[in-house]
């Protein structure tokens, strides 16, 4: 099997980026134990939404034509992948809400915003793991194992970018706070 270039950027991209977003995420929950500034959060997501776009971008290039991203879309009821791209649409407008209401200083919205993030990042995973795992033509792939091993993937790809976006602080902000918070992002 050789798979087309842009299926390979497309899984290690978005992968990457939207695990990044989801400790992202966890983190600014524990922004006091690990010292992690706004502007640290800022450029994070901004690296994160930088991999999922290149990766959802890449993603159309192995559909012949453009009527064919429109088609995979509206099948929404049957398809892994109309489900996928829906999810993956829906992190923009929600990443908005949640960056402005960040913003706003709304602390009984923010909270809302990122379960619904972090839902929503984990479930376009979980679609794109279900695409490949439905493939009959590759029985390994064939497996209910398929979709939790891509979630779980995307999570340890974010989970290794999570420290290089950290190192970003500046340096009155200080290195990072509590070593257990370093030793739980480890052991997950």
């Amino acid at each position: 099997m050789k798979p087309a270039l842009s299926v390979i950027f497309f899984t290690v991209s978005s992968g990457a980026g939207l695990g990044l977003l989801v400790w992202l995420l966890i983190a600014s929950l524990m922004a006091d134990h690990i010292r992690m500034d706004a502007t640290t959060f800022y450029k994070g997501a901004a690296i994160a939404a930088a991999l999922i776009t290149a990766g959802l971008v890449s993603s159309t290039l192995h559909l012949a034509n453009r009527k064919n991203a429109i088609y995979a879309l509206t099948r929404i009821g049957t398809s892994w992948l109309a489900r996928e791209g829906l999810l993956a649409l829906a992190l923009y407008p929600l990443a908005a809400l949640h960056l402005y209401a960040l913003q706003a200083s709304w602390p009984q919205v923010t909270p809302i915003t990122l379960w619904l993030l972090i839902t929503d990042a984990i479930a376009v995973l979980y679609c794109t793991g279900m695409i490949y795992g439905c493939l009959k033509t590759i029985p390994r792939w064939n497996t209910l194992m398929t979709p939790v091993k891509y979630v779980l993937f995307g999570l340890m790809s974010g989970a290794v970018l999570l420290p290089a976006v950290l190192s970003l602080r500046p340096v009155e902000v200080g290195p990072v706070g509590k070593p257990m918070v370093a030793i739980l992002l480890l052991a997950v």
